[in-house]
């Protein structure tokens, strides 16, 4: 046999064992909204009130003029 069937289950506890026992490093994603991903993500705020973000188009002529956003 080329592998030894007791070494292999203990070094593969002793790799278990480590993995869960190493410190996980978590990492924060900062996602912007684009044109393209608006449909598939909803965003938390810190209230923790949930909201999809909807896409309208204005004309640029009328855009500084926008005061109201309709929250859906």
């Amino acid at each position: 046999m080329y592998i030894h069937p007791i070494l292999f289950i203990i070094s593969f506890i002793i790799g278990l064992i480590m993995i869960y026992m190493s410190p996980v490093e978590y990492k924060t994603v900062l996602l912007e909204p684009t044109y393209d991903n608006l449909d598939k993500y909803q965003y938390i705020d810190s209230n923790d009130q949930c909201y999809q973000l909807v896409a309208n188009l204005v004309d640029c002529k009328s855009a500084n003029h926008i005061t109201k956003f309709i929250k859906s």
